[in-house]
């Protein structure tokens, strides 16, 4: 059996079960034909054909592995079904969806940043020349990256609320202005 013509039997799978059915339901009375015209009863010639022809379900199943694609036979039922139970349970199918579409949209936005961030080199002329700059820490809690972030001179809000005062520097240890 030609490629195509297996390809096409899995679009019309109702029709080649009927076909297979009807042939073997053929060689079945053959057989009993031929044992009756040999001199056997009716009856007894029905329960030795069936017992010489085997299994239908077996057969049924050999030939139609024949007849059709498997893979694609089974594919195209295991869509058929996913798609009548997403049209039973819409509102599940609806919420489905909307979490794929949003955990995607998250997976893309997040390799957009990597990509342009990471992997993509720095719109400047000379990127090998730039330099990254850290202060030094001897703490050991306290990464340099952290130091870096922390403003090195009081806040100018604090000196007018105090204008008579003398600020505190925490990060200098000391207190500025004393005397």
């Amino acid at each position: 059996m030609s490629l195509l013509s297996r390809l096409m039997n899995v679009w019309r799978a109702d029709r080649v079960a009927e076909e297979l059915d009807e042939e073997l339901q053929f060689h079945l009375g053959e057989r009993i034909r031929r044992l009756v015209e040999d001199g056997m009863a009716p009856d007894d010639a029905a329960r030795e054909a069936r017992r010489r022809f085997g299994s239908p379900l077996r057969l049924r199943e050999e030939s139609r592995d024949v007849k059709l694609l498997p893979w694609l036979d089974s594919l195209v039922r295991d869509l058929s079904l996913g798609l009548r139970m997403a049209r039973k349970h819409a509102v599940v199918t609806a919420a489905t969806v909307l979490s794929v579409a949003l955990a995607l949209g998250g997976c893309l936005a997040a390799f957009a940043l990597v990509d342009a961030l990471m992997l993509r080199p720095l719109p400047v002329r000379q990127p090998e020349q730039l330099v990254y700059l850290t202060f030094p820490t001897n703490a050991p809690d306290q990464s340099e990256s952290e130091n870096v972030q922390r403003p090195r001179v009081p806040a100018a809000s604090d000196r007018r609320t105090r204008p008579g005062r003398p600020v505190r520097d925490e990060h200098a240890g000391g207190a500025s202005g004393d005397p």
